[in-house]
């Protein structure tokens, strides 16, 4: 997929493989600063998510200060449904920060 709303300067200029790779390589690096617990429930978040947005890919990133459940293209038929919505309820209940870009939805994990 291709995306031609997301301005220039926000694109990588490296190849997609690579910034994918570089991204998974710090996530392995990041996972030993948190947690089971922390580690067991962002990984519990990410199925809830990726139940409720069927249609997307979606991530799990550790980064340095927060860990980061990414959703890529959402798509507008997954936006209305009930389970979204569960989502999106259960995210502001627990101090979940969501973040909407144009090509992705990420929730930071205090």
């Amino acid at each position: 997929m291709s995306y031609d709303d997301v301005e220039d300067e926000q694109r990588s200029k490296l190849p997609k493989w690579v910034c994918s790779e570089d991204a998974e390589k710090r996530s392995k690096q990041n996972i030993e600063s948190y947690s089971q617990e922390q580690v067991y429930k962002a990984q519990t978040f990410k199925t809830m998510v990726a139940r409720a947005y069927v249609r997307s890919r979606v991530y799990l990133n550790f980064r340095e200060r927060f860990i980061a459940v990414k959703v890529e293209a959402p798509c507008l038929k997954d936006r209305i449904t009930k389970a979204v919505i569960e989502v999106i309820k259960f995210a502001e209940e627990n101090n979940i920060k969501i973040i909407r870009k144009r090509a992705s939805l990420i929730f930071r994990l205090p």
